[in-house]
């Protein structure tokens, strides 16, 4: 592991490890984001996301965000979580199925979310070369859809 980050709060810790990857053929970076609900002493895995170079862990207050009580969303790279029971339970979507083969390149495809307190949001997509940037959601991220 060569880097590791923990956000925590009175319900919920998330810890975000970064390992190397070494290959033949390619080496690089495997983040694994990992919770646990308070009181309770087991890490539960909420997703991996494996990069080709080993990327440093950017500021968990950037990544986890909270939106009211007992929810909380993450994204990095291509990929976002959100779970709406105090972390017992995550859904995940990779939004390259959103996308076409051309337009899944880089690591942060996914710019920036927002989502209110009702569930209604916006995840932004880094500019593409189609002009699909934008998904919306009305149910905290556990589906998303094309405007």
């Amino acid at each position: 592991m060569y880097d590791s980050q923990l956000y925590e709060d009175e319900n919920l810790a998330i810890r975000i490890m970064a390992h190397y990857e070494y290959s033949q053929l390619l080496s690089g970076g495997l983040f694994i984001f990992e919770s646990q609900i308070k009181n309770n002493e087991s890490w539960d895995r909420v997703f991996e996301i494996r990069f080709d170079d080993p990327v440093q862990i950017p500021n968990p207050k950037e990544l986890v965000k909270k939106i009211g009580q007992g929810k909380y969303y993450i994204f990095l790279g291509w990929l976002y979580t959100v779970s709406i029971d105090y972390g017992q339970n995550w859904h995940t979507t990779n939004i390259r199925g959103f996308l076409s083969q051309e337009e899944n390149i880089g690591y942060g495809l996914i710019g920036s979310v927002d989502i209110s307190n009702e569930g209604k949001g916006n995840m932004y997509l880094r500019p593409n070369r189609t002009g699909k940037n934008e998904l919306i959601t009305d149910d905290y991220g556990v589906s998303w859809r094309i405007p």
